[in-house]
């Protein structure tokens, strides 16, 4: 187990975005963006609205469709992923600061708001395997070809910030995900987990 320490608050930022630009009425997306679809094509739900609105609202929503690019998405997923920033760190104030400067840059007005709260953070954590040999396992995730920040020497040892400190020993049972489902596989393979050590993916 891993003790956790309550430092002193720690700064923490809230971001506020207002929009610059007008929301732009159905009636003036270009025609080739519209796509509103048949009746029977409507999202569930629709068909019960009133047939202006359900044709208004299906185009408002093709239009928005057109304008994702999964290649902007992966590549915002890409940056925020790119450094670990727990909250209160460093790591979480550079991360304020580029989706300020982003969501500026799309048009928005950012409002950057610091606060202060209480938050856990680890000490130590430990995993040992006690039998039939001791083996001392590692509590960092292990980096992944193609991934570069599961490899970063800044990246913490996974961790629970609302666990007790302490130490805990007993047998270990494998739960795969840890679902309704594989502790219901494990009951039928008469495995009880009850004072027993679970582990997940």
């Amino acid at each position: 187990m891993h003790p956790l320490k309550l430092p002193a608050p720690l700064a923490l930022m809230a971001l506020v975005a207002a929009p610059l630009a007008r929301v732009v009425p159905a009636q003036e997306v270009p025609a080739q963006e519209q796509r509103a679809p048949a009746h029977d094509a409507l999202p569930p739900g629709l068909e019960r609205w009133p047939a202006d609105a359900a044709r208004d609202f299906a185009r408002r929503e093709a239009a928005l469709l057109a304008a994702i690019e999964p290649e902007r998405l992966s590549a915002w997923h890409d940056a925020v992923a790119s450094f670990p920033h727990v909250a209160g760190s460093e790591g979480d104030a550079r991360l304020i600061a580029l989706l300020a400067e982003e969501l500026g840059a799309l048009g928005l007005e950012v409002e950057v708001h610091p606060f202060h709260a209480y938050l856990c953070t680890p000490i130590h954590a430990a995993l040992t395997l006690l039998a039939p040999s001791e083996v001392e396992l590692s509590v960092r995730e292990t980096p992944l070809p193609g991934l570069p920040s599961t490899a970063l020497a800044e990246q913490d040892f996974g961790w629970n910030a609302y666990s007790g400190s302490g130490t805990v020993e007993g047998e270990l049972v494998y739960a795969n995900y840890a679902r309704a489902e594989d502790f219901a596989e494990l009951a039928r393979r008469g495995v009880d987990v009850a004072g027993r050590i679970v582990v997940a993916r």
